[in-house]
């Protein structure tokens, strides 16, 4: 069905139940798995950290082109770096995410998530790379080199997260 429809030869897969894939363990404080995406189970951008690539940009552009998974709203630009450990939610729904690394950026936020098409100017990724490259020396060889923004946390237990929930950074 989805061949004839998109025209296309697909096929379908899946990731058995049981399959995990862990997080790279140099990251992070506590033990994590992902399951489809690269490295880490979420990503943290600061509402800000948009508007002020937005500014720097000179236009809009929707978060979703850098597929976070909690926004979070009235922090300061790029704020989300510099969390250890914040909490999302209100009792015991609450989930703690701990810091992993900064999220370095490949081509997807170049590409407009309604039409599919690439930007020819590279943008945005053009302006990040103005003022968000950086060159991360995470010990042991590994060192880092590209364009930033936003964080990969991972949750330190069960829990809930719902849009609008409270997020209260505990260190």
């Amino acid at each position: 069905w989805a061949s004839e429809r998109l025209g296309r030869s697909l096929r379908l897969v899946r990731m058995a139940p049981d399959a995990r894939r862990p997080v790279p363990p140099m990251f992070t404080p506590v033990e994590a798995t992902t399951r489809f995406t690269d490295a880490f189970p979420l990503l943290v951008v600061a509402q800000a950290s948009l508007s002020a690539l937005e500014r720097r940009l000179g236009r809009a552009l929707a978060m979703r082109r850098f597929r976070p998974n909690v926004v979070v709203a009235g922090a300061a630009p790029h704020a989300e770096d510099g969390w250890k450990r914040v909490r999302v939610g209100e009792g015991d729904a609450a989930v703690v995410l701990a810091f992993g690394k900064l999220c370095s950026r490949c081509q997807v936020p170049a590409v407009d998530p309604s039409s599919g098409e690439r930007s020819r100017d590279g943008e945005p990724l053009s302006t990040l790379a103005t003022y968000r490259t950086r060159e991360l020396d995470h010990g042991g060889g590994h060192v880092e080199r590209g364009v930033f923004f936003g964080a990969n946390y991972v949750h330190e237990g069960p829990g809930t997260i719902r849009v609008g929930d409270p997020v209260e950074v505990v260190d």
